[in-house]
């Protein structure tokens, strides 16, 4: 049997895995993500291995993951909070710092805030830095296609698409339609608008190891929907004038805003983070 140290966490719902990176091999992550995720053993939609000195995170499937990401800053945060002895912790945490995060050719830049009083919940933040021209293209009616880095997300608008029954299924055409099965990670996300407040309902796939899950929550989805606001939908004035909202299947919202400066498009993304659970876990593998 093999003990890792781990951290559940929910940002925002889409509860994540963080175990303690011990150079495992490909090979071996993915056999114990398989091993964890299972309903009677710790059970989670997605696993992540972290490096907490760096700090690394390594997604099982090598994928850019923006929910895991939000979910080290706010361990990262929490752990420097509660390094300090405990008469001089502040009443409020405040941490920023940045971190590697697959599928991500640059480091992220992490920004986390909590009420001592509300701890182990916080909020974390990321900022990217994108290309200011990210890939976004309106492949058919009410289907627009967003590549980010590390994932890429077919956006498909309720009012023309309704989430379908059998959404496995569904999501496969999807993907085969637009020749996404090659992807490391591909979303289907529906979508609508209520108001000044978009809802999503995310579905992604994950390559290797194979993972298909209707997600809770999902940032880089909450992301691709800003994005695709911004240039391809046109529904709305840019969104470095006002943050948007995303609701979350989960019932709790992201925020998205973003500014552009000069070759960059800069994005923020947050909301809350709680962690779950922390101890040791034992594997077979």
């Amino acid at each position: 049997m093999r003990r890792t140290t781990f951290f559940k966490l929910s940002p925002g719902g889409n509860t994540t895995l963080l175990l303690v990176d011990e150079n495992f091999l490909p090979r071996e992550r993915a056999a114990i993500a398989a091993e964890v995720l299972d309903p009677l053993h710790l059970h989670a939609e997605q696993v992540g291995f972290v490096d907490l000195k760096a700090p690394r995170l390594e997604m099982a499937g090598g994928e850019f993951c923006l929910n895991a990401t939000r979910a080290l800053g706010a361990l990262l945060g929490l752990t420097a909070w509660e390094a300090r002895p405990a008469p001089e912790r502040p009443a409020a945490l405040h941490w920023r710092g940045t971190a590697r995060v697959s599928g991500m050719p640059v480091p992220a830049l992490l920004e986390v805030s909590g009420d001592a009083a509300r701890i182990p919940e916080t909020d974390a933040a990321v900022f990217l830095d994108l290309p200011s021209s990210v890939p976004c293209e309106a492949v058919a009616p009410g289907a627009v296609l967003v590549r980010l880095p590390g994932i890429v997300h077919l956006l498909l608008d309720r009012t023309r698409h309704p989430f379908p029954d059998d959404w496995q299924a569904a999501c496969a055409l999807w993907r085969r339609r637009f020749d996404l099965e090659k992807e490391p990670a591909a979303g289907c996300v529906w979508w609508h608008a209520a108001g000044d407040v978009l809802h999503a309902d995310p579905v992604v796939r994950v390559k290797e190891p194979y993972s298909l899950c209707r997600e809770t929550s999902c940032g880089s989805g909450a992301l691709a929907l800003a994005l695709a606001r911004e240039t391809v939908l046109k529904s709305a004035r840019s969104c470095d004038e006002q943050e948007l909202r995303v609701m979350q299947p989960s019932g709790v919202p992201l925020r998205v805003r973003l500014s552009r400066e000069g070759n960059l498009l800069r994005a923020r993304v947050g909301g809350p983070v709680r962690l779950l659970a922390r101890g040791d876990v034992f594997t077979r593998h």
